[in-house]
């Protein structure tokens, strides 16, 4: 399984799952987020702040995990 450090780059995260999302899916994954279609478009397309709520929304749609762990530096 590959993985890779954003940094906390929110732009890189939206972008990877609007590329999961196809225009079908759209409707549905912004049901399940409860946000307008529109609304959760702007958001994985960088034009309004990414939540985290929409983010947790789109993989629970998705059926993807994502797990995060803390790296002491």
């Amino acid at each position: 399984m590959e993985s890779f450090e954003s940094g906390g780059d929110a732009p890189i995260l939206a972008e990877a799952l609007l590329t999961l999302i196809d225009g079908a899916d759209l409707r549905r994954v912004a049901r399940v987020c409860g946000l307008p279609c529109e609304v959760l478009h702007r958001q994985l397309a960088g034009r309004r702040t990414l939540a985290l709520a929409t983010v947790v929304g789109t993989l629970r749609a998705l059926r993807v995990e994502m797990r995060v762990r803390v790296v002491m530096r």
